[in-house]
């Protein structure tokens, strides 16, 4: 069978695995084949009309794997990279990864139209998944727009459904009724410190 062959080096065996998980995951394209030999991947891509395509798309994960690292193990993911890779049920705002990120208390910021964080692609994909599988979840409660952004980051950081952490945010007077709608107590940037703290006490 005629085709191309690409040969990929990782920095783990592990690394390797990953990627060929994720490629052969995210691109759906018959006889694609990977084979792992320590750190190397070796993928073979069948010759069809999209071989081209499905070589570039290839070669521009690789290249987001091994995003721009400083001496802190910070890497660069492109958004719309990510976002095309996640399987998303509905939009989500970019800044809400960044939030839970540092919540989790790892690196992350926004950067242009890219992601800096210490988080590997793979796990920034699950966790865009996550963020819109919650805010799909919370689509039909009655919050305004920043409200419903702090549910999505405290239901996902806490490891609660919406509306156990509806409860527990109202408990904590993080949010308020009013005339049936759900809003912040605070401003967003208090809310989230408060949150940070409610984080540590579970912990």
């Amino acid at each position: 069978m005629r085709g191309i062959t690409l040969t990929l080096n990782f920095d783990t065996p592990e690394e390797a695995i990953s990627f060929l998980k994720l490629i052969t995951s995210r691109i759906k394209y018959s006889g694609l084949y990977g084979e792992i030999k320590g750190k190397k991947l070796k993928l073979f891509i069948p010759e069809t009309q999209r071989t081209e395509e499905v070589v570039n798309e290839v070669k521009t994960l690789y290249r987001e794997l091994h995003g721009a690292k400083n001496a802190f193990q910070k890497k660069r993911f492109k958004i719309q990279t990510v976002l095309s890779l996640a399987k998303l049920e509905t939009a989500i705002p970019v800044p809400v990864l960044v939030d839970i990120i540092k919540l989790q208390g790892k690196h992350a910021r926004l950067a242009g139209e890219t992601i800096e964080t210490s988080l590997e692609l793979n796990e920034l994909v699950k966790l865009a998944e996550q963020v819109s599988s919650a805010y799909h979840s919370a689509i039909h409660m009655p919050l305004t727009s920043s409200a419903r952004r702090l549910l999505v980051v405290a239901s996902l950081t806490l490891g609660k459904n919406p509306e156990e952490t509806v409860s527990l945010l109202l408990s904590r007077n993080l949010l308020r009724e009013e005339d049936g709608t759900l809003s912040l107590s605070m401003d967003y940037e208090r809310s989230l410190e408060k949150l940070r703290e409610l984080v540590k006490q579970s912990t």
